[in-house]
């Protein structure tokens, strides 16, 4: 059981100040947004009525309120849009500008963290959170993230260009918004594109949110992606030749924020 894992925060709910929205991207599959993201927030003491579920499809509303939980959720909000960009976008126009929002996955089954006692849970997601906006502040910029792999490192927390994978992200919501043009591999396209506006990224180096199932696309539609993110943004990106599919580095550009 996930729940058994997770050790719960130290502070009680009701007297924990949460400044933050936590918005979960889901669709197709209620139950496993029950079972894994909202069982993990719920154990990480998030207040519940912070917490909005956006569907992309009109269509699922009653099958998501007939299987989510009471007080695991405070809004289930429709977007009717036809693309997991789309979706992207539309949440960013939802928040007002200034808005810390923290997105996460609808199937994260545990968030695990390197320590000097070796790989266990996270201690605690609201400390992580806190850290993650704090740092975008030092360093003015709009973005933090776990990272994709669990390799020790000296540093836990790195500044400038890295990869913030789309499981675990906070994000300051810009007057000017960052819109993905793509629905596979956008947290690329969306680390690159606020690494060109604000000169840097926050990443929580040593944490990695694991999810239950991995919604990957074909191989075709990634080399589809990654052929057209390679063209728009030629100068962030080395692509490392792999079987089945090409991985990929990001790394700064001698132009690093554009005004």
């Amino acid at each position: 059981m996930i729940r058994s894992i997770v050790k719960h925060e130290p502070h009680t709910r009701k007297k924990t100040h949460f400044p933050y929205e936590i918005a979960v991207i889901t669709g197709g599959n209620p139950v496993l947004l029950r079972d894994t993201t909202l069982n993990i927030l719920k154990a990480y003491q998030i207040p519940y009525n912070k917490i909005t579920v956006f569907l992309q499809s009109t269509s699922e509303e009653a099958a998501y309120k007939s299987k989510l939980l009471v007080n695991t959720y405070g809004k289930l909000v429709n977007t009717d849009t036809s693309s997991k960009k789309e979706l992207y976008n539309w949440t960013q126009s939802y928040y007002m500008p200034g808005t810390p929002i923290v997105y996460i996955k609808d199937c994260i089954k545990y968030i695990l963290e390197n320590s000097a006692h070796g790989i266990q849970p996270l201690k605690s997601l609201i400390h992580l959170i806190k850290v993650g906006f704090s740092e975008c502040t030092k360093v003015q910029t709009c973005m933090w993230g776990v990272s994709s792999t669990m390799e020790s490192s000296s540093r836990t927390i790195h500044h400038g260009i890295s990869y913030l994978p789309g499981s675990l992200w906070g994000f300051i919501n810009p007057s000017s918004l960052i819109r993905v043009t793509q629905s596979v591999l956008e947290d690329y396209e969306r680390c690159i594109q606020v690494y060109r506006r604000f000169g840097s990224l926050v990443q929580c180096a040593m944490i990695v949110a694991v999810e239950c199932v991995h919604t990957s696309s074909s191989i075709q539609q990634y080399e589809k992606a990654l052929r057209r993110l390679v063209r728009t943004y030629s100068s962030y990106i080395t692509v490392h030749p792999g079987n089945p599919i090409d991985t990929i580095t990001l790394h700064a550009s001698e132009c690093k924020i554009i005004e």
